[in-house]
């Protein structure tokens, strides 16, 4: 394993901007800094740029020089720091400026008294996921966080093998600033075993609030779908899972709207029949819920260069740690 390289210097810089943004304390010089730093990625990465302002064009049937489709891919990288930089808030007090509108929080708190657990479908690609989490933090939830083994909040090693600077060093202070809200994070290390099932399961039991990527690239199995004119592969295990397990499956979508309003939107608990493609039907449903916000707006999905990727290997989960 290597001491340290290129990407390290990169997520130590990411890191060093959320120290001096948690010191300084104000929410409004956090935003303006991701602005500032999303407006000169969007301007260093051309190829990302224009492979994604490519695909929203076909996804959207408009044409690449139109200037609404430069303004989205723009939006979505400011939008992608945005949701990092909220890291500077984890574990104050008051997490989220501008307030948060929540809609839906009858269904966690009804799925909570149903005592079967609940599973958070989330999206790593649109939208405000950690800020989402901060305000459930805030509300007094104990989120349990299902983790990618190489990940750091909004950023993944890819291509390489992490380094024993990531390991020792940059993976536990950003896994120490995401326990400023979460109560544990499962981390899956790649491996073909049911312990990660297993270990998920027994968080459910306890009725624990387990946040997982409906959307992620990690699994042992996908189901291919259609998304955004597009098709793509959608992990089926938690829907499985929580199928067996009874739990309550709920979507939930964290965004802002054109006044820059934040908005959380916890959805209706959906029901896994025990058929043989349940699980396949509900990554359907998911996958054109999902759809339906990423065209109302499409300047909050950063994985528009990621439409064709291929989802990684399965995963066991260790335990990280807790509050």
């Amino acid at each position: 394993m290597r001491i340290a390289c290129r990407r390290d210097a990169y997520l130590l810089a990411v890191l060093a901007v959320v120290q001096v943004l948690r010191w300084l304390g104000s929410p409004r010089l956090a935003a303006r800094a991701a602005e500032l730093i999303g407006v000169a990625a969007f301007h260093a990465t051309a190829r990302k740029r224009h492979t994604s302002a490519g695909r929203l064009a076909a996804a959207l049937h408009v044409s690449p020089s139109d200037p609404r489709v430069e303004h989205w891919i723009r939006e979505a990288y400011i939008t992608a720091w945005t949701d990092l930089l909220c890291l500077a808030h984890a574990g104050r007090s008051s997490p989220h400026q501008p307030p948060v509108e929540i809609n839906g929080l009858q269904h966690l708190e009804q799925a909570i008294a149903a005592g079967n657990g609940v599973v958070l479908w989330e999206s790593s690609n649109f939208g405000h996921r950690v800020l989402a989490k901060l305000v459930l933090s805030s509300l007094g939830f104990k989120l349990v966080q299902v983790h990618a083994q190489d990940h750091v909040e909004g950023l993944l090693y890819v291509g390489q093998e992490p380094t024993r600077l990531f390991r020792r060093v940059i993976q536990p202070a950003f896994t120490a600033l995401e326990l400023g809200f979460l109560e544990e994070i499962l981390v899956l290390e790649p491996a073909h075993s049911l312990n990660h099932a297993r270990m998920i399961a027994n968080r459910l039991r306890a009725n624990a609030i387990v946040c997982v990527a409906a959307d992620g690239l990690h699994g042992s199995r996908f189901v291919e779908l259609e998304f955004m004119g597009f098709q793509r592969r959608f992990p089926t295990g938690i829907a499985s899972l929580g199928r067996m397990s009874r739990a309550a499956i709920l979507p939930i979508f964290c965004f802002r709207d054109g006044a820059g309003r934040g908005h959380l939107v916890i959805g209706q608990p959906r029901d896994i029949p025990p058929a043989r493609d349940a699980a396949g039907a509900a990554m359907r449903h998911y996958a054109r819920l999902l759809e339906s916000y990423v065209r109302r707006l499409p300047g909050q999905y950063r994985a528009w260069h990621l439409l064709t990727s291929a989802p990684r290997v399965a995963a066991v989960p260790h335990l990280v740690g807790g509050r």
